[in-house]
């Protein structure tokens, strides 16, 4: 505010009145560093996954945690999803709620001091999330800090992802020619059931043992589903002995659906020795 003086009165008079219109908000900051590691790396299980997460910046009395989980983890039941062994790092006990798509600590930060970085990282469990269903690595975890009224104070949207290292096997694999007769071209009929949800997309890959002397590539035409996959599948050979369909589905299908499909014109081996084992594998999209 500005003003003039009056010599007679000896008093200053306004000559702008205002007040300022900007007001000052802090950036968020990064945190400092985390990891997220599961107790399994086995794909598709239902794991305890440990967090450590090392803060920025100081955390008030009443702030909260929130870490939105990548796409490819999941809760299968949230309800029955814990947080536990929270490290003595914490002000106070947290507790945890969860959705489909988020854990929300609270509570953690209720004693009358701030917690600040260089008390150390906040460690914790929680249970009852189900790894990627695949080996490919998942996206971030995604980690942020609040005060007790909801402004944000540091957050990390990236490597904070995880990678399975084994693949579930198959249930079932059933494999059965419309003929038995030595070199004769038949149909065969594949039978599998997953342990991991298949998505439409994914892709399926069969190879023959090395019994099978006559290529793919000359004989195979087309690639049929039966019940739960669509009538006319993709396929096409990838080798001398293998081939890969991509999976459609004719309605929707459960993790444990068994899969059935037909490939045409395979020519059945050149005499009746058994022969070595078939080896199926699904891939994700």
């Amino acid at each position: 505010m500005a003003a003039s003086y009056d010599s007679l009165t000896q008093s200053y008079y306004p000559v702008n009145v205002g007040n300022g219109t900007n007001l000052f908000q802090a950036k968020r900051a990064p945190l400092s560093g985390g990891s997220v590691v599961p107790s399994s790396f086995i794909a598709g299980l239902v794991s305890t996954y440990t967090f450590t997460l090392q803060v920025a910046d100081p955390i008030l009395p009443g702030g909260f945690i929130i870490i939105n989980i990548p796409s490819e983890v999941s809760f299968p039941d949230p309800q029955q999803a814990q947080c536990f062994n929270t490290s003595a790092n914490f002000p106070s006990v947290p507790k945890c709620s969860f959705n489909a798509t988020s854990i929300i600590m609270r509570f953690g930060f209720q004693a009358l001091q701030r917690f600040t970085p260089e008390q150390g990282p906040l460690l914790f469990q929680v249970s009852g999330i189900q790894n990627p269903r695949s080996l490919r690595t998942s996206g971030s975890f995604q980690v942020f800090t609040y005060d007790s009224k909801g402004y944000m104070i540091d957050f990390k949207l990236d490597q904070l992802g995880v990678q399975m290292q084994q693949a579930q096997k198959l249930q079932l694999l059933e494999v059965v020619p419309s003929s038995q007769v030595v070199a004769t071209t038949s149909a065969y009929l594949l039978t599998l059931t997953p342990t991991v949800p298949i998505l439409a997309g994914d892709v399926i890959s069969v190879t023959f043992p090395n019994d099978y002397i006559t290529p793919l590539p000359y004989t195979l035409t087309t690639c049929h589903g039966v019940d739960v996959l669509a009538a006319n599948l993709s396929c096409k050979s990838t080798g001398p002995n293998s081939l890969s369909l991509t999976v459609a589905f004719a309605r929707v299908t459960s993790s444990a659906e068994t899969l059935s499909f037909s490939i045409m014109s395979v020519v059945n081996p050149p005499s009746t020795t058994p022969t070595s084992l078939f080896a199926t594998q699904i891939f994700d999209q």
